[in-house]
């Protein structure tokens, strides 16, 4: 009976061990929320279309 006592043992410190760490994570996780700025918004940006002479390679100099 001696060996199931030291397993349960082990396994309550075990437990103990992880509810700990646990909590560290939850604390980091809360600060980095909110000690981060919030997401600045996308903006969708059309881009310019080129002429015709530049999709050629073709410059043209207006004179």
């Amino acid at each position: 009976m001696k060996n199931l006592e030291d397993m349960v043992f082990a396994m309550k410190k075990e437990i103990e061990e992880l509810k700990r760490e646990l909590t560290v994570y939850k604390a980091t996780l809360s600060n980095g929320m909110l000690s981060s700025r919030p997401k600045q918004p996308v903006m969708d940006v059309p881009k310019l279309e080129k002429s015709t002479d530049e999709k050629r390679g073709e410059n043209t100099v207006g004179t």
